[in-house]
C-alpha cells in the first residue's frame, strides 16, 4: 500500500482510511476487477472436489454473492 500511497510513509495511520478509498475506487470505477476475480474464482471452484465446490458456494450464497455466469 505504501508504494501506491506513498503518503502512508509519512502517515501510517491513515492505512484504514486507504483501505477505504480504495475498496470505493474499485466498487465504482474499477468493476472489472470485481468481474475477473469472479471468473477467476469459478474456474478455481471448476477444478476443485464436490465437497469444497458446495462448501465455496455455501459461503458464496450467505455473502451474496452468485456463482453461475448469465
Amino acid at each position: 500500500m505504501q508504494q501506491s500511497y506513498p503518503k502512508l510513509y509519512r502517515y501510517p495511520w491513515m492505512l484504514p482510511f486507504y483501505w477505504v478509498m480504495r475498496a470505493a475506487r474499485i466498487l465504482f470505477l474499477e468493476r472489472y476487477k470485481l468481474y475477473a476475480e469472479k471468473e477467476k474464482t469459478n474456474e478455481l471452484m471448476k477444478s476443485t472436489d464436490v465437497q469444497t465446490y458446495n462448501e465455496i458456494e455455501n459461503v458464496f450464497r450467505i455473502v451474496g454473492i452468485t456463482t453461475k455466469s448469465k
